[in-house]
């Protein structure tokens, strides 16, 4: 899920203080006159609000007015469509109870939702685009987690689960109102986590939320504070028994000291008891008084700081009531020093050019290949390698920076765990960008859409029907699991279709090995046409050792393994 742009996340960690700092940074933003000291001051800029594309570089000629893309129509439920390789299936708009369901600014409901979702003190000082995206927020959606045929749609404001035994028709099971967000998901079994990050999370999933601070003394205005405590309060991770799914119970709620804006379920292949639950916490460190031991100081004030640590909850499957955090590792520790703040981002691109270099006090998203005993952490301003071999005491084996990055978002490894892609978002879940001028309106989350691949030059039927042989039983976004495709002969076809694409084979061979893949599928696989793959495995393996492809050499080999012993 994206990260909160630090305009929100300012409006949600406080009130009207927050709102004044923001008003004050975003017009420092941009080059104006100093206004006079008797002049009237002026309405709090929009940060939402386009800016003008600047001139393109020499040698551009922008973008293609041709392009279906340029000419679609706006709109929420009926905007127009262009599609490449991919159709659109169906849309489930989200149930009444998770939609602001007004785009008035002036709302009462709009009110409501940043009083009490977010916690803004007095809205009535925002610019009313502000106001709806805010307050749309308190309802965005966030991740997903699959397991059989039910996907589970987490949301700021709860969590929807849905039958998608024919995604065609898929239909909503379940909606449980809990608010908190992200709302970020993940199953395993019989438990769903769940994590809670903003202020307003209640233990009992109520949504009546906390009182916003009261409004600063005169002068202090500009001062960040955090919320008061609250004995009520829940910021951290969520445990549901899904047994019926139609029903979920909140087993558990381990309190953390940042909240969690992201989780990651990690399975320890030598411990079948328990599993794990990474946290990543990147919101406003709570008092002392609500949770003992939580400090927000820097390192060199307090080393027992909840900022540079991840936080690590150890659930028993028998008994997940009895959750709780067991460690919380220095991720970003210098190991020659023992400092914890090791880590910086060496300095990045920001809006108006290169930023100061900044010190890592958190991770985005931890992405975790259990089978390898390694994860790999998007890290704000690092990309971070870690040896989780021992799930309870993760430990940093390799760190990158990059100036051009400037917020580390997620992380994938490939499939043989050798390379690992990390993604960037800069400006921000609210203020996406790939330009510093880009306008901060995107495309939104109207609900649930469902696609389904159609072939394209570069993706032809049998890959997409290849990769529809591979089934797991759940799938949770950071938890990355390894792909093994069965020797059938739809994924020899696939192979097939990608030595054609890559010139890995001549023509004269392509034709060959597709004519007795067709032949052999149309007998239902007798014996003479399965001889007859066998026959060809062994000019695969040759061609295998002769090529200088590396990619080609793989697929060479798999399609030998396969015709020499095809499964239905």
């Amino acid at each position: 899920m994206n990260r909160v742009h630090r305009i929100a996340f300012h409006l949600l960690v406080a009130s009207l203080a927050f709102w004044s700092c923001l008003a004050t940074g975003t017009q420092a933003q941009t080059s104006s006159p100093s206004p006079a000291p008797s002049a009237t001051p002026a309405a709090p800029a929009n940060p939402f609000a386009p800016q003008s594309a600047p001139p393109l570089p020499a040698g551009m000629t922008g973008s293609d007015i041709n392009d279906p893309r340029a000419k679609l129509s706006p709109g929420m439920y009926d905007a127009g469509e262009a599609a490449m390789g991919i159709k659109h299936l169906m849309l489930l708009k989200k149930p009444d109870a998770f939609e602001l369901g007004s785009n008035d600014p002036n709302d009462p409901k709009v009110n409501q939702t940043l009083t009490r979702v977010l916690g803004v003190g007095d809205p009535s000082k925002m610019p009313g685009a502000t106001k709806l995206v805010l307050a749309g927020l308190g309802f965005a959606n966030s991740d997903i987690a699959f397991q059989g045929n039910h996907l589970f749609l987490g949301n700021f404001y709860g969590v929807n689960i849905y039958d998608i035994s024919n995604p065609s028709k898929t239909s909503l099971l379940t909606s449980m109102i809990c608010p908190g967000g992200q709302g970020d998901v993940s199953v395993y079994q019989n438990l769903m986590f769940m994590s809670v990050e903003m202020a307003n999370g209640r233990l009992d999933c109520g949504t009546a939320g906390f009182p916003p601070n009261p409004p600063p003394p005169a002068g202090q205005e500009n001062k960040p504070s955090l919320p008061a405590a609250q004995k009520d309060r829940f910021r951290g991770v969520r445990i549901f028994d899904i047994t019926d799914v139609k029903n979920p119970k909140q087993v558990a709620a381990v309190q953390t000291c940042r909240g969690s804006h992201t989780h990651t379920l990690v399975v320890d292949p030598n411990d079948k008891n328990n599993v794990y639950i990474y946290v990543s916490g990147t919101s406003f460190v709570r008092q002392n008084e609500e949770l003992a031991g939580c400090s927000g100081e820097a390192p060199d004030k307090d080393p027992n700081t909840a900022l540079f640590r991840i936080d690590v909850i150890k659930v028993p499957l028998a008994a997940p009531q009895n959750a709780q955090v067991v460690s919380s590792p220095r991720v970003f520790v210098d190991p020659g020093t023992g400092a914890l703040n090791g880590l910086n981002n060496g300095g990045t691109h920001g809006k108006n050019g290169l930023d100061k270099p900044s010190d890592t006090n958190q991770c985005h998203d931890i992405t975790v290949y259990s089978a390898l005993g390694l994860a790999a952490g998007a890290c704000s301003g690092n990309g971070i390698l870690l040896d989780i071999k021992d799930p309870v005491h993760p430990k940093r084996v390799d760190a990158v920076n990059d100036p051009n990055y400037s917020y580390w978002h997620s992380a994938s490894f490939s499939n043989d765990g050798t390379k690992v892609v990390f993604t960037d978002e800069w400006g921000g879940g609210l203020g996406a960008r790939c330009r510093a001028n880009d306008p901060n309106k995107w495309g939104i989350a109207r609900g649930l859409d469902i696609f389904d691949l159609t072939p394209t030059k570069d993706l032809t039927q049998n890959e997409i029907d290849a990769a529809k042989t591979v089934r797991v039983a759940q799938f949770n976004v950071q938890n990355q699991e390894k792909i093994e495709w069965p020797r059938q002969l739809v994924v020899a076809q696939a192979y097939v279709d990608q030595l054609e694409r890559s010139q890995g084979l001549p023509a004269d061979q392509i034709t060959v090995l597709r004519k007795a893949l067709q032949s052999s599928e149309a007998s239902h696989m007798n014996r003479s046409e399965l001889a007859k793959l066998k026959s060809l495995a062994p000019s695969l393996e040759k061609s295998a050792a002769m090529t200088k492809s590396t990619a080609d050499s793989n697929r060479l080999r798999a399609l030998a393994e396969i015709l020499k012993r095809p499964v239905q």
